[in-house]
């Protein structure tokens, strides 16, 4: 997960098309039950609100997960 942040760096340009899908599969690894997928999880959303200018696609991707999301260790994960 540190490469990552650092990648996110690099090509958070060119990743804006797709990072609904990052985001997305990300948060769902907030539901894990491994602390250290969960740690870097949150580790990764956090670089991703940081890197991200268009904060309206993140909200709409975790609006998502949040209403049609089954898992439900994500909700209170999401809101901490």
């Amino acid at each position: 997960m540190d490469n990552v942040l650092k990648t996110f760096g690099i090509l958070a340009p060119l990743i804006t098309k797709y990072v609904q899908v990052i985001y997305k599969a990300t948060i769902q690894n907030l539901g894990s039950t491994n602390m250290a997928v969960r740690k870097n999880s949150e580790s990764v959303i956090r670089a991703i609100n940081e890197l991200i200018p268009e904060k309206a696609v993140l909200l709409q991707a975790t609006v998502n997960m949040i209403q049609y999301n089954s898992n439900s260790r994500i909700k209170p994960a999401m809101v901490d």
